[in-house]
Parts: C-alpha cells; sequence; structure tokens
C-alpha cells in the first residue's frame, strides 16, 4: 500500500492525467447530449424564420402595367416602385381625360354674338340678365338660323336649281329656240317633228343645269334636311329648350362634317361617296326607322321620339328627363335622369354603367357623360359605304349602331334636279350614338336642364355688371 502511494506520489501529473480521462469518458456523453439539445433547437429555430422568409419571398404580386402575375418578396423597395408606377399609370389616366375633353369639346362654341366677351357675363347661357331673358331667345334663333346657313355654305352644300327660276328659264330657251333654229314665232303651231326637236332642246337644257349644280356643290343638302327649330312669336321656348338646340346643333354639325370629311377627295357631288342628305334627326332613343326613297326632298319619315322631322309645328325639341307639353320619350333610356332624381357628381373615378339592351356599346347616360342619338338617311355610293362609316367614326366619338341600304332609282331624282353621277346607288339609314362628357357641355346648361339630367349645379359665382344694350 505504501508502495503504491510512494508511486502515485511520484507521479501525480500521470495519475491526475488519468483522473482527466476517466471524468472524460463519463462526463463527455452527457455533456454532448446537451450540446446536442441546444443545436438542434438553434437548428429548428432557424428552419422556422427560414419558412417565414420564403412565405414572404412567394407573396403573390400582380404586375400594376402588364398584368403579369408572379411571387415575390414585398420589401420596401418593391412598394416605392409600385407607388411610383400607379402615380405614373395616374397622370396617364388623367391626360388621356384631358385629351378626351378636349378633342369631345372641339368645335363646340355656344352660339353668341361675334362682339360678345365672356368677361361680360353671360349672353343667353347658362342664364341671362332679368331685362334681357325675353328678347334672348329670339335674337339666339337667328343666330342658330345662321350658323346652319353657315355649316351648309362650309360643307359645299347645295341645292338642284330653283324649279320656278329654271321654268322661267326654259321658257325663254323656248322662244330663242322656236325663233333661231325653227324660224317659228311663239304663235305658230309646231308640226311633230318640231316639237320632238323643241323637247328634245329643252331637256338636254335642263340636264345641263342639273349638271352645272352638281358639279359645283359636294353634296346636296337643304337646310330642310336639319330640322331646324322654327320661331313661333306666340310661344316663348325655356333657357333648356334653347340648350336643346344649341346642343342639336353641336350633334348635326358633327354628323355633317363627318359626311363633308368621306366626300373630302372628290371634286363635285357627281364623284362623292356621299350624294345627298335626304335627313338627319337627334333623338333620345336608338330605334332604327328608315325614311321615304322618292326622291323628292328629305325632311319627313326619321323622326322618333317626339322629334321634329320636317319641322315642329313650334319649333321645340323634347327636354331630355323635363316633364310636361315639351318632354320627349322617357322610356328610353338614352337622356333619362340615372341619378334616379338625386344630383349625381361628376367623378371621372367612378366606374360607368353599361346595358347592354340599349346598344352593343352598353353605353347609356350616367354620371360622367351623355349618351345622343342621331338617324341619318343619304344617297351614297354603295360602294364606298365602309369609307363614310369610317369618316363617321373617326369625328368626336361617333358610332355606328345600325345601318340599312335599300336601292334607288337615279332617275326618279334626276326627275327632281338630282344628278349623283355614276355608280351603284342606293338609301342608306345609319343610326349613331354620339356621347357628351358632362365635364365641359354642364357649364353652360340652364338649371332647369341640369335639374333634368341630375347635375349638381356649379357653385355659386359672383356676375359682372351687364350691360342691358345689344
Amino acid at each position: 500500500m505504501n508502495k503504491v502511494l510512494d508511486w502515485v506520489k511520484s507521479n501525480v501529473v500521470i495519475v491526475v492525467l488519468v483522473v482527466v480521462m476517466i471524468a472524460v469518458l463519463v462526463t463527455l456523453p452527457m455533456y454532448a447530449k446537451g450540446q446536442n439539445a441546444k443545436v438542434r433547437e438553434q437548428v429548428e429555430s432557424r428552419v422556422q424564420k427560414a419558412s417565414e422568409l420564403k412565405k414572404l419571398d412567394e407573396t403573390a404580386f400582380e404586375d400594376p402595367v402588364t398584368g403579369e402575375q408572379s411571387k415575390i418578396a414585398v420589401n420596401e423597395a418593391l412598394l416605392r416602385q409600385y407607388e411610383a408606377v400607379i402615380d405614373s399609370k395616374r397622370r396617364d389616366g388623367e391626360q388621356v381625360l384631358e385629351q378626351a375633353l378636349a378633342f369631345n369639346r372641339d368645335g363646340h362654341e355656344i352660339i353668341e354674338p361675334a362682339n360678345w366677351s365672356q368677361s361680360m357675363g353671360p349672353w343667353l347661357f347658362p342664364k341671362p340678365s332679368e331685362e334681357l331673358k325675353e328678347i334672348r331667345p329670339s335674337q339666339f334663333h337667328d343666330l342658330l338660323v345662321q350658323r346652319y346657313d353657315q355649316l351648309l355654305e362650309n360643307i359645299n352644300g347645295g341645292s338642284p336649281p330653283d324649279p320656278e327660276a329654271l321654268a322661267a328659264e326654259l321658257q325663254e330657251k323656248d322662244g330663242q329656240f322656236r325663233l333661231h333654229s325653227l324660224s317659228k314665232t311663239a304663235e305658230e303651231m309646231l308640226d311633230a317633228e318640231d316639237k320632238q326637236k323643241l323637247t328634245e332642246h329643252l331637256q338636254a337644257y335642263r340636264l345641263q343645269r342639273y349638271e352645272e349644280t352638281a358639279s359645283s356643290v359636294n353634296i346636296y343638302a337643304e337646310l330642310e334636311a336639319l330640322n331646324v327649330p322654327v320661331w313661333q312669336p306666340s310661344y316663348m321656348p325655356s333657357l333648356a329648350e334653347l340648350f336643346q338646340w344649341q346642343w342639336d346643333f353641336w350633334l348635326i354639325s358633327d354628323v355633317l362634317y363627318a359626311l363633308s370629311d368621306a366626300n373630302a377627295g372628290s371634286s363635285s357631288v357627281l364623284l362623292a361617296p356621299v350624294k345627298r342628305l335626304l335627313v338627319i334627326q337627334p333623338t333620345d332613343a336608338p330605334a332604327v326607322s328608315v325614311g321615304g326613297s322618292d326622291g323628292s326632298g328629305g325632311g319627313g319619315g326619321m323622326a322618333s321620339g317626339g322629334g321634329m322631322a320636317g319641322g315642329s309645328t313650334k319649333g321645340r325639341r323634347p327636354i331630355p328627363g323635363a316633364s310636361g307639353p315639351t318632354a320627349g320619350n322617357n322610356n328610353s333610356g338614352g337622356q333619362m335622369n340615372s341619378a334616379g332624381g338625386q344630383a349625381k357628381a361628376i367623378n371621372p373615378n367612378q366606374p360607368v354603367p353599361t346595358n347592354f339592351s340599349v346598344s352593343f356599346t352598353g353605353r347609356q347616360t350616367n354620371h360622367l357623360y351623355d349618351v345622343r342619338y342621331v338617324q341619318l338617311s343619304v344617297i351614297a355610293d354603295t360602294e364606298r359605304l365602309p369609307m363614310i362609316v369610317d369618316a363617321l367614326a373617326a369625328r368626336n366619338f361617333i358610332t355606328v349602331l345600325d345601318m340599312s341600304i335599300s336601292p334607288i332609282d337615279p332617275f326618279e331624282h334626276v326627275r327632281n334636279g338630282f344628278m349623283y353621277g355614276d355608280g351603284t346607288l342606293c338609301q342608306a339609314n345609319f343610326v349613331l350614338e354620339t356621347v357628351w362628357l358632362r365635364q365641359w357641355t354642364s357649364e353652360k346648361m340652364p338649371d332647369e336642364m341640369r335639374s333634368a339630367l341630375g347635375i349638381p349645379a356649379p357653385p355659386a359665382t359672383p356676375q359682372p355688371n351687364m350691360n342691358p344694350q345689344g
């Protein structure tokens, strides 16, 4: 025993190392087990966090420009980029709206005297001064008729020779031919051969005069075909009715300028796609209705919804959404108060309703725009009808909703002085849809019409002093 202790004392280092080795062999598995638990816990925590990061990486995202869907990580940089794209799209939308307003408004000015300035206040719309409200309506009608005359002149519209004037010319030619070609006086009887020569001479002269007129105009168009309101001294139209006359003028001028665009490459009606305007009738219902084709002149035949085909007995048009003796047919939905009697603000950011039971476009009057329709009937070159449709579609949001055609006998029309040239001819009847943005049309609307259409009244502004003269 003493020997063992002596050896231990003399080999302390070895003994200590042996003891440590034994301790390590005993405690190491226990320590390793504890460390494994901690490592396992840390690994599981990291896996969970990695899973959460993966979920963020796979967040569904739709590209606001292309509409493509993908799974990406949503972070601050992406959100800033997304906001930039949205802002860009909003600016694009505002620019499109501005361009649409400018396009829709172009060429549509309120009819006023040329020397009238806006700084002088309203001449008629939205409301004249009290001392002038009785005289301005008749003055406006005079200006309106002048503008219609100017419109026909601008499109180089014309009529065949006046029948009475032509009859006087033929009477003169009759006497001249008898005297110079037949050596006969007006009192002398003519034999069958001389009668035939005289008839042929007068017929040739009549056709010559018809052709001269046809060569000088681009389209046969008369004031009667435009259904210009007739002034009745015994009846005072309301401001809403007067504004409707103004609105009809805008609408009719758009259609006539579109027809003029179709004829732009032709030197005369003999070569033009559109030969003659039979009737053009604004209406609040997109119903198809055809006029006559007897060659006797435009005017009647295509009016509907209380319109004035050939002229109204009181020179009035129906007020959309109004009531009383001048109210239009409100079952069409074309110009009804879409707000259901409640004023609805003009807000381009609100979606507009659609109704495909009205037309294939689905458009109907709403808080943003009014939809108005036109029934149009023309004599046209059948082969160039697509050119006419394209010209209409290119003018101020006009859509051709319907078209029907029927053949005509050109000789029947020649008897009434209308010469159309060569080509296959037809009577083409169109139903047109037009759109009018309220952001500009409502600026001059009288309160009565605003109320009928459900448009809120504009903020009150102080009116400048009016000059009661003029």
